[in-house]
């Protein structure tokens, strides 16, 4: 589908269909450093609150790979919890317990 660049709204582009209609509005953005962002939206206004959403991300330096997620599978993710729950269990077992002020030496158990 061919793309027109939109004047006054930078790095969002109109979608022109084949028979010339516009069917929706594309955010590209290219930074080095940082990996391409391609959007499609189907209003305006949704295109430009992206650009302004990625483009405030890049410059606070904060850097998120996107396509990360896409290359996570199920079996890692519940590989990283069950290693998480036994890291949690081995400090349950290696903490000191707490010693009560009132241990059951203290308090008689009969009263006669």
């Amino acid at each position: 589908m061919p793309t027109k660049k939109l004047n006054n709204h930078p790095h969002v582009y109109e979608r022109i269909s084949s028979d010339g209609r516009l069917t929706g509005y594309q955010v590209k953005i290219r930074k080095k450093g940082f990996p391409d962002y391609t959007k499609t939206f189907d209003r305006l206004a949704d295109a430009d609150a992206a650009v302004v959403q990625v483009l405030n991300v890049r410059n606070h330096g904060s850097r998120r790979d996107h396509r990360a997620p896409e290359r996570i599978t199920l079996g890692e993710v519940l590989e990283n919890a069950i290693r998480e729950v036994q890291k949690s269990e081995k400090r349950a077992k290696t903490a000191k317990p707490h010693v009560s002020p009132l241990s059951s030496n203290a308090i008689p158990h009969s009263v006669r």
